[in-house]
């Protein structure tokens, strides 16, 4: 299943300033091994590419920051929305 997730604001350190992300998405798929009983709270849950929006923000105006994997916790943590694309 691909899937499109809205992702919460968060900070990073960017040449020692603290820089707030804003409006980062991503677009991947959820593991197909949830089901399986051998599957970790470490195992990858979500992989995926990040997309985020240009500085001068103009709509639909993004870049293509590269692949995401995340376990399931940090899924929950990062992502605000997700809805199924097909």
């Amino acid at each position: 299943m691909l899937i499109a997730c809205v992702c919460r604001d968060y900070f990073i350190m960017i040449d020692g300033k603290k820089t707030r992300i804003r409006g980062e998405k991503m677009v991947g798929e959820i593991s197909n091994r949830m089901a399986d009983p051998d599957f970790s709270k470490d195992d990858v849950y979500f992989h995926g590419t990040v997309i985020t929006p240009r500085l001068k923000r103009k709509d639909f105006d993004y870049y293509i920051e590269g692949t995401v994997s995340l376990t399931k916790e940090e899924f929950q943590r990062r992502v605000k929305t997700f809805s199924e694309v097909f």
